[in-house]
């Protein structure tokens, strides 16, 4: 078999990881519930952030290795810029099912 240099594979990461973890950041928008899975967001984005700067150094595609690199920062400062509106989004799932139990 031939050995086949793979390029670009750390930014790649770094990419996917950072889209990743904005979804997970963005995820509570939707419903409270969601805001258990912020704490994978805490775990995904330093891994990105290690490879986008891995690719970095290895001075893999540059611009894919900032765009990750942007990303998992984002990911990272976007619960504490956005914890009103989560807030709101909790409030507003207590409501509904309060509302749901005074149905009954």
């Amino acid at each position: 078999m031939e050995n086949q240099n793979v390029k670009g594979g750390w930014c790649k990461a770094s990419m996917v990881l950072g889209i990743i973890s904005v979804v997970f950041a963005l995820l509570p928008l939707v419903s409270a519930w969601f805001m258990l899975l912020t704490t994978v967001n805490y775990v995904l984005a330093p891994v990105g952030i290690i490879c986008g700067v891995v690719a970095l150094i290895k001075s893999q595609n540059l611009v894919k290795s900032i765009v990750g690199l942007v990303l998992c920062v984002v990911a990272i400062c976007l619960p504490f810029l956005m914890a009103e509106l989560y807030l709101e989004s909790a409030a507003e799932s207590v409501g509904n099912a309060m509302d749901m139990l005074g149905n009954f």
